[in-house]
């Protein structure tokens, strides 16, 4: 696949004490042959509850180790909004429930919105979770969301699915055309 390198989520919500040993999780990944910048790791907001030395020494571990920090399904859990600024977070993950309201009448839709302009105010990226309509990914566009998941693109794959799909893809590509 050339100069292609994916990025690598991985999920570490707040259960027990997880979140103080992700950053060894990630050094001990050293192997993978990964080049910094290209792993993202999606947090809960429970994660940001814990106040601990511990959680903001990782934090910061995992800021030199280039790891982008993403909060998953915003606005449904209880953290602060003070959090954010508090810890180093790339991007919010817009929960499903709100994409899902978008264009009704009622404040879910607002909430929704909400979330889109703190996200742009704060300079973090921002990705709507849970997108199954066109409407719906219109309006996220036209809100100034450019990024988002769901069915409307694809059903859920496995690893070997997905790398055999993005595969078939780089074939596709002209030789001359460098991919970063």
């Amino acid at each position: 696949m050339g100069d292609v390198q994916p990025e690598r989520r991985l999920a570490g919500g707040g259960r027990g004490r997880r979140e103080e040993r992700i950053p060894g999780m990630v050094e001990n990944g050293g192997g993978s042959g990964l080049l910094p910048g290209t792993l993202r790791l999606e947090i809960t907001e429970s994660t940001l509850l814990n106040t601990s030395d511990t959680v903001h020494q990782n934090f910061e571990r995992l800021r030199r180790m280039q790891v982008s920090v993403y909060l998953d399904d915003f606005g449904t859990g209880y953290s602060s909004l003070s959090s954010l600024q508090r810890y180093p977070v790339d991007a919010l993950k817009l929960d499903r429930s709100f994409v899902a309201k978008m264009g009704a009448p009622d404040h879910g839709c607002a909430i929704g919105n909400a979330i889109v302009k703190l996200a742009q105010e704060l300079g973090m990226g921002l990705i709507a979770e849970g997108v199954e309509t066109l409407a719906h990914a219109e309006q996220l566009l036209a809100l100034g969301c450019p990024h988002a998941q769901g069915h409307l693109f694809s059903e859920p794959r496995s690893t070997e699915a997905t790398e055999t799909l993005l595969a078939r893809a780089f074939e596709r590509v002209p030789s001359n055309v460098r991919l970063n």
